[in-house]
């Protein structure tokens, strides 16, 4: 129909990846369908080796913003605080590990001011249950945020 979108989502996936999707079809709604040629489909963006250059960011916006709106920033602080590992962080806001990481490491990066590389370090440390150097700086830079 003319000036409507369809979104369609594969029910076949896990549903921690269907809510993901879910929320990274959105970003895309609001942000990039207004500005789609009529006729646009998901095919048509997809080259033999995966999104086109001109895609790449498009791409990126919407997985940073789906893992956003899964994981806000105060909801996230909430669960690193409320639950004892990376697996029931994951499971509350109902996100597969690797969207829960690059959501954790997103934060570090854009919001605590962190090296890429150190994000990508603290991260792992808290997935692979040595939680303490990450929990520590993330609290200590959230108490002297609010100082």
């Amino acid at each position: 129909m003319l000036g409507s979108t369809t979104k369609i989502l594969n029910k076949n996936l896990m549903y921690e990846r269907r809510n993901f999707t879910s929320m990274h079809e959105v970003v895309h709604l609001y942000k990039d369908i207004p500005y789609a040629e009529e006729g646009h489909t998901f095919s048509d963006m997809i080259s033999e080796n995966g999104y086109s250059s001109e895609d790449l960011p498009k791409e990126y916006r919407a997985n940073v913003g789906a893992s956003a709106l899964m994981a806000n920033d105060l909801a996230l602080k909430y669960a690193l605080n409320k639950f004892s590992s990376f697996e029931k962080v994951a499971k509350y806001f109902f996100m597969s590990k690797a969207a829960l990481s690059n959501r954790l490491i997103e934060y570090l990066i854009f919001v605590k001011n962190c090296h890429p590389n150190y994000a990508h370090y603290l991260v792992n440390k808290y997935r692979y249950r040595r939680e303490h150097e990450f929990l520590t700086l993330f609290y200590w830079l959230l108490y002297n945020l609010l100082k």
